[in-house]
C-alpha cells in the first residue's frame, strides 16, 4: 500500500510530530530534573520509558447524533400534543375524551423525552468519570513501574505463602533467618 501525504496533511504531520515531542521531554524533564542543572540528556531508555506512558486517548463522542435527537422529538411532540390538547375546545366542537386523551398522551411524550434527556447525560457523564478514573490509574501504575525502574528494584509478586495461609513456609523461614 502506497501512502501520499497533502501537502496540509504534511503540514500536520509535522505540527503532530512537534506535539509528540514536546510532550516527550515534559515527560522526560519532570523525571529527570536536578534543581541547578541547566541540561537534560535524554537517553534510548528515556524515550523508551515516555513512549510506553503517552498512550491515545480514545475520544468518547461528546454529541451522538441519534441518542440526542429522540428525545428532543420526543419532547417537542409531546409538547405539542399538550398544547393542542388544551386548544381543541377552540378549533374543533368534539366531546372531552378525545381532548383528555390527546393531552394526556403528549405529557406522557414529554415526560418520557426527560427522562430519556437525563439518563443519557447522566450515562455519558458517568462513562466520562470511568475513562478519566481508568488514565489516571494508568498513568499512576507507569509511575510507580518507572520509580521502581529508577531504583533499580525488582518488580515482584507476593510473597510464596503455605496453601493460601498467611504463614511462609518452613523453608523459606529458614532461608530467613540464615540471610
Amino acid at each position: 500500500m502506497k501512502i501520499l501525504y497533502t501537502d496540509s496533511g504534511k503540514n500536520e504531520l509535522e505540527e503532530f510530530k512537534k506535539r509528540q515531542v514536546h510532550l516527550l521531554e515534559e515527560i522526560v524533564s519532570k523525571r529527570k530534573y536536578i534543581f541547578g542543572d541547566d541540561v537534560i540528556e535524554i537517553t534510548a531508555s528515556d524515550v523508551r520509558d515516555a513512549a510506553d506512558r503517552i498512550r491515545p486517548i480514545p475520544r468518547i463522542p461528546l454529541r451522538s447524533t441519534m441518542t440526542e435527537l429522540i428525545p428532543i422529538v420526543y419532547i417537542l411532540l409531546g409538547a405539542l400534543m399538550s398544547i393542542g390538547g388544551f386548544a381543541w375546545h377552540y378549533f374543533w366542537d368534539i366531546r372531552w375524551e378525545p381532548q383528555f386523551i390527546f393531552t394526556l398522551m403528549g405529557l406522557v411524550m414529554t415526560i418520557v423525552g426527560l427522562l430519556m434527556h437525563f439518563y443519557i447525560r447522566f450515562r455519558r457523564s458517568r462513562l466520562m468519570e470511568l475513562e478519566t478514573f481508568r488514565l489516571r490509574q494508568e498513568e499512576l501504575r507507569f509511575e510507580y513501574l518507572a520509580s521502581k525502574k529508577e531504583a533499580n528494584c525488582p518488580v515482584s509478586g507476593p510473597t510464596r505463602m503455605d496453601e493460601g495461609t498467611n504463614k511462609t513456609t518452613q523453608s523459606e523461614r529458614g532461608k530467613n533467618e540464615s540471610g
